[in-house]
């Protein structure tokens, strides 16, 4: 079922970390219903709920999904069926930020 009619456009610069991959491209694509302000469960809280952020993992943009209950929260998205956490400071940090740190190459 695709969720979104909208294709991610990365900027070029914007970087998320996740883990066991290191730093990949990271965009924000919102979801029809995130565009009217609305959440996905009437609470807010949910196991795997879907965020306005989509990163680039092995050429395939995946859809960043939250696990949240009470005042605590983890990002996370699935590849090869194994979830890998997502840093909290996704859209945060730049890729030149990243090279300038020495993070990477």
């Amino acid at each position: 079922m695709k969720l979104s009619n909208e294709t991610p456009v990365w900027d070029g610069d914007t970087v998320a970390e996740v883990e066991g991959i290191g730093w990949v491209p990271a965009t924000q694509c919102l979801l029809w219903w995130q565009k009217r302000g609305l959440s996905e469960t009437a609470s807010g809280y949910g196991s795997a709920l879907r965020s306005t952020w989509m990163v680039k993992v092995h050429g395939r943009w995946r859809r960043v999904k939250v696990t949240i209950w009470s005042n605590a929260g983890s990002s996370w998205v699935m590849v090869g069926g194994k979830r890998h956490r997502v840093d909290d400071h996704v859209g945060s940090v730049s890729w030149s930020q990243v090279q300038a740190a020495g993070v990477v190459a």
